[in-house]
């Protein structure tokens, strides 16, 4: 019986070593969350530089008249081919 708990004893000594390497794992990934955070934060503020924290001045082709701007870009690189045809460069 006693080598029952002696067993017992040294699996549990193995579970705790374990939950202790997964405690220190879950750690290292919280800090480098932090550091992604930290990174994400610095990101969005060169966008703001860069627009000038307007975000309607991000991208034309996003947002509600995204398939408009597309059709349009469609239709100019069309016109480019087509003029490249007339002139035998492509």
């Amino acid at each position: 019986m006693d080598r029952g708990f002696s067993d017992l004893g040294n699996k549990m000594d193995q579970m705790l070593d374990k939950q202790d390497a997964t405690i220190r794992a879950i750690q290292g990934l919280d800090s480098k969350m932090d550091q992604m955070l930290d990174k994400q934060d610095l990101l969005v503020d060169k966008q703001d530089e860069t627009t000038g924290g307007d975000p309607g001045t991000a991208d034309r082709s996003e947002g509600p008249h995204r398939h408009e701007v597309s059709e349009d870009r469609d239709g100019d690189l069309a016109e480019v081919k087509t003029a490249l045809k007339e002139k035998g460069i492509i």
